[in-house]
């Protein structure tokens, strides 16, 4: 299993819900403002870090449907899933690689914790990249991907 940049789930049902609540005001505000400008907002947040090719990602974007975007923040929302922190855990006996950027702290603690309490997992954390490490920095994330699934 290689997770970059997630969360198991959360385990409190109240910051569940405010995760949820969080979703659906983004849903909305995708519906009311013009795409580039949620984009702009989106992509300020200091989990993103630095975005080295920020033109060429925002044109890639602009060729997604706001309303479809909407929907999976609504439907998606890990307010909306199960924690999945106790299968996780100890009892998790597969090969398990969580990756995460050094810029993005709430992901970053949050995988090194769930590496930490599975035998064997193996954690990098992506220095000086931020949420998309696949994006931000592609040399490394394949090579850490490479060295996790050559072992298999």
């Amino acid at each position: 299993l290689v997770l970059e940049s997630t969360l198991p789930g959360i385990r409190e049902e109240g910051e569940r819900a405010q995760r949820l609540e969080a979703a659906l005001r983004v849903a909305k505000e995708l519906g009311s403002i013009p795409l580039r400008v949620f984009l702009e907002r989106w992509y300020a947040q200091p989990m993103f870090g630095p975005i080295p090719d920020r033109e060429a990602l925002f044109d890639e974007r602009m060729c997604q449907v706001p309303s479809g975007l909407a929907a999976a923040m609504t439907w998606l929302s890990v307010g909306r899933q199960p924690d999945f922190s106790s299968a996780l855990g100890s009892a998790w006996k597969k090969p398990l690689l969580c990756l995460a950027g050094s810029l993005d702290g709430k992901y970053l603690r949050g995988m090194e914790a769930l590496t930490a309490r599975v035998d064997g997992g193996r954690f990098h954390a992506a220095v000086g990249s931020g949420h998309n490490i696949h994006r931000h920095d592609p040399r490394t994330f394949a090579a850490r991907l490479s060295d996790f699934l050559g072992g298999y």
